[in-house]
């Protein structure tokens, strides 16, 4: 065998274990929130299969259509021009605004899978550089923490994005949630020492990549690893709730998280889909900041889970000749029961029956 033969042999089996350590997170998301003294802005893609185009690359215009972003966030003419032409695993916009904005762009790069938290690598528009982690929430949503050259105080640490578009190859298997346990302890670690838990985990050993599997309706699953029966969800003769409260914290704080469940029977609104559930969370930071939102997802039972594959968003309204109007998931969600078959585990929380 000669040298090179050798040699090309080698560089192909570098190449195809590379391929097998793609962690698979690829999407576009937006996030936005504000409290009585700032607000906050973020929009974030990422590729970690195919890596993507910087933004002068994909936004040319003065206005563009988002979920929760202005219009005008991603003006062309406003953009940064250190990475045009270029293409990476990520990038992010971000502005905070107290009495003046404060804007940042970053390339985000090396992306690596440390104990089910993905850290990265990443420099801004002024060439410095450090490391953020990104932690993937129940139903597709994402948070980062470091991924900033801000004061901790109006960095972007903690901000929930949505995700509104997956770039995910079709029948890939996305990077699984942590527990609800280990997800709270990784926001409490970030929130007291970002950047030296990031250190910390980036001297782990990376974990074993996700191999490519068919696409299964689990966008929640990984948060309740069981498969116990579901307790008795509504009766014909009355109403159930199912609820939970908690103290937590997260980027922006100290909350108190007041959340229920109810459920109804309705195959009306989406063919196949009859089971109705009505989620409602308020969370009520120490700082007066409030976090609210009422969804109502239709679904079926699948053995002992039920898979909601629609959702009505109740606050922002919206009908279509008096029936919701529903908005199909990317990545249907998925209730649970608690191993004990007495609550319900669903987007994250663990709910117990009240009435």
């Amino acid at each position: 065998m000669t040298i090179r033969l050798i040699l090309t042999t080698i560089i192909l089996m570098i190449a195809g274990f590379g391929v097998n350590a793609q962690i698979p997170l690829a999407g576009i998301y937006e996030g936005a929130d504000k409290n009585m003294a700032a607000s906050r802005n973020m929009y974030v893609v990422l590729d970690f299969i195919n890596g993507t185009p910087d933004f002068t690359q994909q936004f040319t215009t003065k206005e563009s259509t988002f979920k929760v972003l202005p219009k005008d966030f991603m003006n062309a003419k406003k953009l940064s021009k250190v990475f045009a032409g270029t293409k990476a695993p990520g990038f992010s916009r971000y502005r905070t605004k107290v009495l003046l904005s404060n804007w940042e762009e970053m390339k985000i790069t090396n992306p690596r899978l440390k104990n089910g938290i993905v850290i990265c690598d990443w420099e801004d528009t002024y060439n410095r550089k450090g490391k953020c982690a990104i932690l993937r929430l129940p139903n597709d949503s994402i948070t980062i923490y470091g991924l900033s050259a801000l004061d901790p105080s109006i960095s972007p640490d903690g901000l929930r994005l949505e995700l509104v578009k997956s770039l995910l190859p079709a029948g890939t298997q996305q990077l699984p949630t942590l527990t609800v346990e280990a997800t709270a302890k990784a926001k409490e670690d970030f929130t007291t020492d970002c950047k030296g838990t990031i250190e910390k985990l980036d001297k782990m050993k990376e974990s074993t990549p996700v191999q490519d599997k068919p696409a299964t309706p689990s966008a929640s699953e990984a948060t309740a690893k069981t498969d116990a029966p579901l307790p008795v969800l509504w009766r014909e003769d009355g109403p159930t709730l199912y609820e939970c409260k908690t103290n937590d914290k997260d980027g922006k704080g100290n909350f108190k998280t007041n959340a229920s469940l109810d459920f109804w029977g309705d195959e009306t609104v989406v063919s196949g889909q009859d089971i109705a559930c009505r989620e409602y969370y308020k969370l009520t930071y120490d700082n007066g900041h409030i976090d609210e939102g009422e969804y109502i997802y239709y679904g079926h039972q699948e053995g002992n889970k039920v898979i909601f594959s629609h959702r009505y968003d109740s606050l922002k309204g919206g009908y279509y000749n008096g029936t919701p109007k529903t908005e199909k998931l990317d990545t249907p969600v998925v209730l649970t029961a608690t191993p004990d078959s007495k609550g319900l585990v669903f987007n994250g929380r663990t709910y117990i029956r009240t009435y």
